[in-house]
C-alpha cells in the first residue's frame, strides 16, 4: 500500500500585474434548458447569459438569466418566461496560522499534519486494528527552514503483521496545490485513487481565475479545478457523524484508541528518523511532544 500527500503554502510564480477589477461575460444558445433532470423550457431552445465582476481581493458579484417556461407549462403562473439570478461572495486562499508552524504548539511538522491520515488509512484498509511490527522513517526540512523547526518532507515505511508494507510520502514542499493519491498493490490486482485530481476539471487560463483547489496558489496556466471540494474531502459526512454521536450516543467510527494507535506510529517514525533504524512496536516513549524524538 502506498499513500502520497503533499502541499506547500502558496508561492505563486512571478507574473505580470493584473488589474484589480475584472469583468467577464457569457452567452449560450442551447437546444434545451435542463436542471436536475427536469426541462425548464418544455423541450424548446434556450438563450442564456450573464456577467461577473470580481476584485483581486476576493470579492465578486454577478447575474445570470435564462428563458424558462416550466411555471406556465405546469399551470402555476401564466406569465413566467424568465429566470434571473443574482449572486455574490468572497473567495480567497488563506495561509496557515502561526501555530501551525510552531512545533511547540503543533507537536511536529508534516508528519503530524498529513502523515496521521496515511497511517489511519493503512489501519482502515487492514481491518481497523492491524498489528504493526516496525516503523522506519526519514525526514528533513527542505523548503521552509526559515519558518519552522518541523519537518516539511517525510517518507515512512510501516511494516504490518502478515507481510503487508505501507509506504507514506508526505510533504509541504510540493508547489501547485494539494496532491493526495493512493496506490494499492496486491498479489492478484492493483488499485489507484487520486482524491484531488481524479474528478477535477483540467483548466488552462492565461490570466488566472479565482480558486482552483486548496493551497493551489496561482491559477495561471494549467490547473486542476476541483469539483465539490468540501464534499470530496468528506467534511459533511464527518460532521454529520459527529453530531449523531453527540445527539444519539452512537459509537464513533474512529475512536480515541484509533488516534492513540496512529500517534504510536508517528512517535516511532520520529525516533526512527533520528536513529536511522527500524523502531519495533509497541513503542511508548516519554517526551513532551512527538518531534522531540527527532530533534
Amino acid at each position: 500500500m502506498e499513500s502520497r500527500a503533499g502541499h506547500t503554502p502558496q508561492a505563486p510564480a512571478a507574473a505580470p500585474p493584473t488589474p484589480d477589477w475584472s469583468v467577464t461575460a457569457n452567452v449560450l444558445l442551447g437546444s434545451e434548458y435542463i436542471f436536475r433532470g427536469i426541462s425548464q423550457t418544455g423541450g424548446k431552445p434556450t438563450v442564456q447569459g450573464g456577467f461577473d465582476v470580481a476584485h483581486s481581493g476576493g470579492f465578486y458579484a454577478g447575474t445570470w438569466a435564462s428563458n424558462i417556461s416550466w411555471l406556465e407549462d405546469f399551470g402555476a403562473y401564466n406569465r413566467s418566461s424568465l429566470e434571473w439570478d443574482f449572486y455574490g461572495g468572497f473567495k480567497q486562499n488563506f495561509g496557515s496560522s502561526d501555530w501551525f508552524w510552531d512545533v511547540n504548539q503543533s507537536g511536529g511538522g508534516v508528519l503530524m499534519d498529513m502523515g496521521c491520515h496515511a497511517f489511519g488509512w493503512f489501519r482502515w484498509m487492514l481491518g481497523g486494528n492491524p498489528v504493526v511490527k516496525s516503523v522506519w522513517a526519514t525526514m528533513d526540512t527542505v523548503r521552509h527552514k526559515g519558518r519552522t523547526l518541523g519537518e516539511d518532507n517525510a517518507v515512512c515505511v510501516v511494516e504490518f503483521d502478515g507481510g503487508v508494507i505501507g509506504l507514506a510520502e508526505d510533504g509541504w514542499a510540493k508547489p501547485g496545490g494539494m496532491d493526495d493519491r493512493i496506490e494499492v498493490y496486491g498479489t492478484t490486482g492493483v488499485s489507484f485513487a487520486d482524491l484531488f485530481r481524479g474528478n477535477a476539471a483540467q483548466t488552462y487560463s492565461e490570466e488566472g481565475y479565482g480558486y482552483a483547489a486548496e493551497k493551489a496558489g496561482s491559477t495561471q496556466g494549467w490547473t486542476f479545478t476541483i469539483f465539490e471540494e468540501v464534499f470530496n474531502q468528506g467534511y459533511p459526512h464527518e460532521l454529520q457523524h459527529f453530531i449523531e454521536c453527540v445527539r444519539e450516543d452512537k459509537t464513533p467510527l474512529v475512536t480515541g484508541e484509533d488516534g492513540r494507535a496512529v500517534l504510536e506510529i508517528i512517535y516511532a517514525a520520529y525516533a526512527s528518523a533520528r536513529s536511522g533504524a527500524k523502531v519495533p512496536l509497541p513503542f511508548h516513549p516519554k517526551v513532551s511532544k512527538p518531534i522531540d524524538l527527532w530533534k
